[in-house]
């Protein structure tokens, strides 16, 4: 995340700050306020998310030892590609 994203709330007026200390922007639709949120993971969030992303397109994760023989193997059957 940019540092540019996070709002200036430092040079805001107390007045102008909404409950969670948040600088606030009218809303369109009437007399409700919009508060500006910045959305931050944890990296175990993000680890769950993705695990759920990839359960849902049917994938899983599975760690296998191989030997370098049969990395070499897989590489020249083009089922595993080479690293750069």
């Amino acid at each position: 995340m940019e540092i540019s994203a996070i709002p200036e709330i430092q040079s805001v007026g107390t007045s102008q700050l909404g409950a969670v200390g948040l600088p606030q922007s009218p809303c369109p639709e009437g007399n409700k306020t919009e508060v500006a949120r910045v959305v931050t993971r944890s990296a175990a969030a993000e680890r769950m998310r993705l695990h759920r992303e990839r359960k849902k397109n049917g994938m899983r994760c599975v760690m296998i030892e191989l030997r370098e023989t049969e990395i070499e193997a897989l590489i020249q059957k083009q089922l595993l590609k080479p690293e750069i």
